[in-house]
C-alpha cells in the first residue's frame, strides 16, 4: 500500500478499533501455480499490545475452498480489511487538474502466517466462539456438540492467522484546506449517495484529531 505523506500515520489503537468495527475481510493466499486466490470471510480478531505476543485472526472456510487449500501448502498470506467510502471528483479541488479525483477509504493490511486446522473438535471450538462473537444475544445448540454438527464439521476448516506485520491507510482528505473540507462536506451532503453520510462522518472524525 502506497504510503503518502498527505495522510497521517494510523496508530495501532486506531487499526484495532477499525478492525473490531468490521465483520468481514479478504484472505489472500497463493495457489501452487503462483496465482493469488481470495475468499471473503467473517473473522474473530485477537489484538495484542504485547510485542512478544502477536495479534491473530481466526477464520473459517470450507476445506475444498481454493484459499484454504492454498494456505495448507503455502501458509504465508495477506488479510485485508477495507472500507471504500466515497469517490469525489477533481473539480472539488481544481477545475482543470484531473489528478485530484480520488477515492476515500480506510484499509488495514495484515501479513500473516496461517495454521490450518481440520480436527473436528478444534474446528467446533473456534466456530462456537465465532457464532457467539457475531450473535452474542442469541441462543443456539452448542457447536461443540460434534455429533449434532457432524456434517458441517467434516467439511469445514479453520485458518488461524498469526500477524507478522501490518500497515494501514485512512484516506480521508486530511490534507485539504479548511475551505476544501467545507466544499467536500457540502458536496457529500448534497450528493447523498448511500455511503456519503458514513464517509463524511469518518472524515470529520479524522479532521477533529489533526
Amino acid at each position: 500500500m502506497y504510503r503518502s505523506s498527505a495522510y497521517p500515520a494510523v496508530t495501532p489503537a486506531q487499526i484495532d478499533q477499525f478492525v473490531l468495527e468490521n465483520f468481514h475481510g479478504k484472505c489472500i493466499a497463493v495457489d501452487p501455480e503462483g496465482y493469488p486466490v481470495v475468499s471473503l470471510l467473517p473473522f474473530q480478531y485477537y489484538p495484542s499490545s504485547d510485542p512478544n505476543i502477536p495479534s491473530r485472526f481466526d477464520l473459517h472456510l470450507v476445506q475444498d475452498d481454493t484459499t484454504f487449500q492454498a494456505l495448507q501448502s503455502h501458509p504465508q498470506c495477506t488479510f485485508l480489511i477495507d472500507q471504500p467510502l466515497a469517490f469525489t471528483p477533481h473539480d472539488l479541488v481544481d477545475p482543470e487538474y484531473a489528478g485530484n479525483a480520488t477515492l476515500h477509504f480506510r484499509a488495514a493490511v495484515f501479513y500473516c502466517h496461517a495454521e490450518t486446522i481440520t480436527a473436528p473438535d478444534q474446528v467446533a471450538q473456534v466456530l462456537d466462539n465465532l457464532v457467539h462473537h457475531y450473535e452474542p444475544d442469541k441462543s443456539f445448540h452448542p457447536v461443540t456438540d460434534t455429533s449434532y454438527y457432524h456434517d458441517d464439521l467434516s467439511r469445514l476448516g479453520i485458518a488461524r492467522l498469526t500477524v507478522v506485520r501490518f500497515e494501514a491507510k485512512f484516506k480521508l482528505a486530511q490534507g485539504r484546506s479548511p475551505e476544501g473540507k467545507k466544499a467536500l462536506s457540502q458536496f457529500l451532503e448534497q450528493r447523498n449517495l448511500p455511503m456519503d453520510a458514513t464517509a463524511l462522518a469518518e472524515m470529520r472524525k479524522a479532521w477533529a484529531n489533526l
